[in-house]
């Protein structure tokens, strides 16, 4: 035998064996790359799963908070303390895959109740995936903009500002004005004013001459500041009943009402017939206390006539039919601090005219305003009127006279959900956490 020939094949056989070996090392290593692609596929697609399953735990417990009581007991939610605790089970999620949901509703009862939506998936394996989604809750805003308008036209015609401050930060003023004005309506149109915040319509381009909507420090307009998706939330204004919640029928002539330190008081012009409340000179409403004013009919106020509301005071008024406000009385906020959150006017029934018309003292109005009728244009027709709050309506309002102004309080986004009794707004989500 040839020793070189044996050699040579010995050679041979052993870079088999090493190819043979290196092939096994690369497969394999092929093998566990695609395992391992493979489970991180699985595991994106169970996480996902399960955060699907945590949103809908979220949506089932903010469904129940905005139709309880009904919700909490059909079907049943468990009470625990000041919480509500409800399991969903029996999701199908696919061969092998199951799905269940925990949720804890956190003070429920309060003004600002937490939600927290435990999801797991489970797999034929054993493997188990979980998502936790913590919200936090809030009422919805029911003067989230400026000035909005749901069907119809945001008109300054002729000059104007509007910017906005925050009246827990104190008097509007200094370091305490800015430009979180928010004007929404299905048309804006804006000749020779100036927004320092904010325009939106309902997919319409904004109308201007010579107008601008710009920042606080800006100097020209800013179309990065223009929006065509307006969010105006509404809400059905429930006027108090008479029969459910009476205090006293409103005299003729002038009359104080309310107690300081007291429990609201429901006045009426009259509980059973349409009657005017009608202010004309030398005519004053003083309100002491926390008081519902339920006008059955039209709100006149005229010459030197007013509503004058004390340090102690707050007042809801709600009118029936035509709202015209003129003279130099007017509706006065002086409540302490003068909190726009401490007057509120709204125009719920048969309304045909809004009109604000008031000079002196009363063209200075710190409130909100909720036109709540599709037929009623809601006019400030004086020179110069400023208000310090919120107008909404449903149809058109026009400021049609010269530089009127409008200082926008930021802070109604964040009253207690049971500020407006007889405005019930959902709850939405404030900010959540993913865990």
């Amino acid at each position: 035998m040839n020793p070189s020939r044996h050699h040579s094949r010995g050679s041979l056989t052993l870079v088999a064996l090493c190819f043979t070996a290196v092939m096994a090392i690369a497969l394999t290593s092929y093998l566990m790359v695609c395992y391992s692609a493979l489970d991180l596929s699985v595991r994106d697609l169970q996480r996902s799963r399960a955060r699907n399953l945590a949103e809908i735990g979220l949506e089932e417990a903010l469904w129940s908070l905005n139709t309880k009581p009904v919700q909490w007991t059909s079907p049943a939610w468990t009470t625990v303390g000041a919480n509500k605790t409800r399991f969903f089970t029996g999701y199908n999620l696919g061969p092998g895959a199951t799905g269940q949901i925990a949720v804890t509703v956190t003070n429920y009862a309060g003004s600002t109740p937490t939600i927290t939506s435990a999801a797991t998936v489970s797999l034929s394996t054993g493997r188990l995936f979980t998502k936790t989604l913590v919200a936090t809750t809030k009422p919805a805003p029911l003067f989230g903009n400026a000035i909005a308008v749901s069907a119809g036209t945001v008109n300054f015609s002729s000059g104007g500002a509007v910017d906005s401050y925050d009246s827990r930060l104190g008097a509007y003023g200094g370091s305490n004005i800015g430009a979180a004005a928010i004007l929404a309506g299905t048309n804006v149109t804006i000749t020779n004013a100036t927004i320092q915040g904010y325009a939106a319509t309902y997919g319409t381009a904004l109308s201007r001459s010579a107008g601008l909507v710009k920042s606080l420090t800006g100097t020209s307009h800013d179309p990065n500041r223009l929006s065509q998706s307006a969010y105006i939330p509404l809400f059905t204004v429930n006027t108090p009943v008479a029969t459910a919640n009476f205090t006293g029928t409103l005299s003729a002539g002038s009359q104080t009402i309310g107690t300081a330190g007291g429990a609201t008081e429901y006045w009426y012009t009259d509980p059973w017939w349409s009657v005017d409340l009608n202010l004309s000179s030398g005519e004053t409403l003083q309100i002491n206390g926390p008081v519902k004013l339920i006008v059955t009919d039209d709100l006149i106020i005229s010459g030197d006539g007013k509503i004058q509301i004390n340090a102690n005071g707050r007042l809801e008024i709600f009118v029936a039919d035509d709202v015209s406000i003129t003279g130099t009385g007017g509706i006065i906020n002086n409540s302490t601090s003068n909190l726009p959150k401490n007057l509120a006017l709204f125009s719920t029934g048969l309304t045909r005219t809004f009109t604000f018309r008031p000079s002196g003292a009363g063209a200075t109005f710190y409130g909100v305003i909720y036109s709540a009728e599709t037929n009623a244009a809601t006019n400030f027709s004086t020179n110069n009127p400023t208000v310090y709050g919120a107008v909404l309506a449903k149809f058109d309002i026009n400021f049609s006279t010269p530089n009127p102004i409008l200082h926008y309080d930021v802070a109604l986004q964040n009253l207690p959900r049971d500020w407006f009794t007889n405005i019930t707004t959902p709850f939405i989500i404030n900010q959540q956490t993913e865990f």
